[in-house]
């Protein structure tokens, strides 16, 4: 059964779903079939958002464990509470993404500012604060990268100006042997 209460037939082929118009007057009831929904096996309509749901389970299993034994919870929660937190989070992300690709211009691909729009409510301050803060980490870390692969190209510099001293040094000695 998908969610409108459909059976779904194999192949996840949902059917038509049936409704009545109003009877106009001295008229009678008239049945009006509604295009089919393909819901795919490992899916299910969701009615109240308006799209499909995937059936995908265990994306954030081995994260939210830890997580939640850090805000407090057992060290070894139930799997029934790891399922359920692991729906509202996907729906969350879900949510997220479909508000930021509304406002999106290019509607291929969504990008940082679609985002930081989509969290411009007062509600969801935190999320925006932390996304804020996760981006100018994310230049940091860049920026220490950088500097960390400049510092290896320095001593790789380093190296290569010890080798050559040390080679002029011993055509030094074998010219000074030789007496040329």
């Amino acid at each position: 059964m998908t969610s409108r209460g459909q059976s779904l037939a194999p192949g996840g082929y949902a059917g038509p779903s049936k409704g009545t118009t109003p009877v106009p007057e001295g008229g009678t009831a008239k049945e009006e079939q509604a295009p089919p929904v393909f819901v795919h096996p490992m899916t299910s309509f969701d009615a109240q958002r308006g799209r499909v749901r995937t059936a995908r389970r265990g994306i954030f299993n081995k994260d939210l464990p830890a997580m939640m034994y850090g805000f407090g919870d057992d060290a070894h929660p139930a799997n029934d509470t790891v399922n359920v937190l692991e729906d509202i989070l996907v729906d969350y992300i879900a949510d997220v993404c479909v508000a930021a690709h509304r406002v999106s211009k290019n509607k291929g691909k969504l990008q940082v500012d679609n985002l930081r729009f989509a969290l411009r409510k007062p509600q969801q301050a935190k999320q925006l604060a932390r996304v804020e803060e996760l981006l100018v980490m994310q230049t940091v870390i860049s920026q220490a990268k950088g500097n960390a692969e400049g510092l290896q190209t320095y001593a790789e510099e380093e190296d290569k100006i010890a080798q050559q001293q040390q080679q002029a040094e011993a055509l030094a000695r074998l010219t000074k042997r030789t007496g040329r």
